[in-house]
């Protein structure tokens, strides 16, 4: 690995787990704990490679919860990974995997 360090974050990862001590807990969705890690990091690049995973199948009800998930982990995770590297770590390089997953909302049907 060419000299680099590899840190995870994961919502659900207990901290120093022993199948992944190399992960961290951390709540992307939360601006003080992505600041925090990004404080305390400094990464040099930061692989934001995180979605909220929805099915076409779900009910129709569901549609205002799908897009408040999908809003949070799409758009405001971002916000705040962008913020933080722009207060705690300017010289960090962020590359943003969007997904069909991005939006919620699905299409109309055809006809």
């Amino acid at each position: 690995m060419q000299g680099y360090t590899l840190w995870g974050i994961d919502r659900e990862t207990a901290r120093g787990s022993k199948d992944c001590p190399w992960v961290r807990p951390v709540d992307i969705t939360d601006p003080e704990q992505v600041r925090r890690a990004i404080q305390d990091y400094k990464p040099d690049q930061v692989y934001h490679l995180a979605a909220h995973h929805h099915s076409s199948q779900n009910a129709e009800g569901e549609s205002v919860e799908l897009l408040d998930q999908s809003y949070r982990v799409h758009v405001l995770s971002l916000a705040n990974f962008l913020e933080a590297i722009r207060q705690c770590s300017p010289k960090t390089r962020l590359f943003y995997a969007a997904s069909c997953h991005i939006s919620a909302l699905q299409p109309p049907p055809p006809g």
